[in-house]
């Protein structure tokens, strides 16, 4: 978050726990140890915190709270949307997500791609999957879920490794993870 951000989330603290009076320099040290957390994350948990909590948490105690919040199991949500409509809608016809990082992180891996996978490589996709959903998740943060969804709609669901570079075109994801591994050990093209 900005500073002006996390000073906004000390103000809000500050009026949801007036019992307990903030010296200027307590503001200050609670703005700068929140400002590295994520915003919306921060203000969630401070308003979840107002709820159960009678005193002022502490910033350990905000921080624990946001974080906590960033996991919750959407992505495997979103997996497991993902494999219902490889059923409905086969490899050749575009699926319909309800969840908008689903989409993203099915368009960074590719729609046929996903369908054609082996079984034998299935956890190699699963996992590159639920990467680029959080790389998606962290991103719909930052610029907005109508942005992500621009982004996602503007990439034809072809897969982003697909239109970086043409001949990946039909490699299997393990035949992907052998080539990214060779030139990470120096020994491929």
């Amino acid at each position: 978050m900005t500073p002006q951000q996390s000073i906004r989330i000390v103000s809000e603290l500050a009026s949801l726990f007036p019992a307990r009076k903030l010296s200027a320099k307590s503001a200050e040290n609670y703005a700068r140890l929140l400002v590295d957390c994520d915003y919306i994350q921060t203000q969630t948990a401070i308003r979840e915190l107002a709820k159960s909590v009678d005193f002022m948490p502490s910033v350990a105690r905000i921080r624990a709270t946001a974080i906590s919040g960033m996991d919750d199991g959407s992505e495997f949500r979103g997996w497991a949307e993902v494999q219902s409509a490889i059923g409905i809608y086969g490899v050749y016809r575009s699926p319909q997500f309800k969840d908008p990082v689903a989409e993203y992180a099915t368009a960074c891996i590719g729609w046929q791609t996903i369908c054609r996978c082996q079984e034998s490589e299935l956890g190699y996709l699963r996992h590159n999957w639920l990467e680029a959903y959080k790389s998606g998740r962290d991103r719909a943060r930052r610029i907005g879920v109508e942005q992500l969804m621009m982004e996602t709609n503007a990439s034809g669901l072809q897969g982003l490794h697909e239109k970086r570079d043409p001949g990946l075109r039909g490699q299997s994801i393990g035949e992907l993870a052998d080539r990214a591994a060779k030139r990470l050990i120096g020994d491929g093209e």
